[in-house]
C-alpha cells in the first residue's frame, strides 16, 4: 500500500526525536503529515505535564510546525465524529479516528495499536501503523527522502547521531534501528 497521508496520534508527536523524523519526512515530500486540534491539545497537555514545557514553549513549537508544514491541521466534520463513535475505537481515541477519516488518511500512526479498530479502519482503506513500521516502509520505498530526513534530524539536534538513534530505539526497538542502519547504507558512519 502506498503511503501518502499520515494522520499522527499525539503519542508520536510528543517526543522530540520521533516528531523530528516525521516532520522532516513530511518536509521531504515522503509523507503528508496531519493532526487535528484535539490531537494537538493532547500533545500540549503532555508536553506541559511530562516535559515541563511552558505555554510559550508550546507556542514556539506550534509556530515552527506551522511554518514547516502550513496545512497539517485538519478539522473533522460532524459526520466524521459520528462515524468514529461507531468505529469501536477507545472512546478517548474517537477524535483521532475522526481526524483520520476527515483527511482521508492512508495511515493512522500510533504506538497504541490495540486502542484502534484495525479491521474497521482497513475497510476504510486506512492502515494502522506504529512509528517503526512507518519508518521502515518509507525507508524502503523512498530511501532518498528517508536519508535526507535522517540527515536533517541529525543536523538540527545538539545530540550526536548515535544518541539520536539510541533515543529512537527506545520507541521503535533494536530490530528497527538495525533495519534503518541498513537503509542508510553506511552513510551515517554509525554501526550497530
Amino acid at each position: 500500500m502506498a503511503i501518502r497521508v499520515v494522520l499522527s496520534d499525539a503519542n508520536e508527536l510528543i517526543p522530540r526525536t520521533p516528531r523530528d523524523y516525521l516532520v522532516f519526512l513530511a518536509v521531504s515530500g515522503a509523507i503528508d503529515l496531519r493532526w487535528s486540534p484535539g490531537i494537538w491539545a493532547e500533545v500540549s497537555r503532555n508536553l506541559r505535564a511530562k516535559f515541563g514545557f511552558s505555554s510559550a514553549d508550546i507556542q514556539v513549537l506550534e509556530n515552527r510546525l506551522e511554518v514547516a508544514l502550513p496545512h497539517s491541521e485538519v478539522q473533522p466534520a460532524p459526520d466524521d465524529n459520528y462515524l468514529a463513535a461507531l468505529s469501536g475505537a477507545d472512546e478517548k481515541d474517537e477524535h483521532v479516528v475522526a481526524a483520520a477519516l476527515a483527511v482521508r488518511a492512508d495511515v493512522l500512526l500510533t504506538e497504541n495499536i490495540s486502542d484502534f479498530p484495525r479491521e474497521w479502519l482497513k475497510d476504510r482503506k486506512i492502515e494502522l501503523l506504529n512509528l517503526g513500521e512507518l519508518l521502515i516502509r518509507v525507508g524502503t520505498t523512498q530511501p532518498r527522502e528517508f536519508i535526507w530526513a535522517h540527515r536533517q534530524v541529525i543536523a538540527n539536534s545538539r545530540k550526536p547521531e548515535v544518541e539520536i538513534l539510541s533515543t529512537l530505539e527506545q520507541t521503535v526497538g533494536a530490530d528497527i534501528i538495525r533495519t534503518i542502519s541498513s537503509i542508510l547504507n553506511g552513510s551515517t558512519g554509525v554501526r550497530f
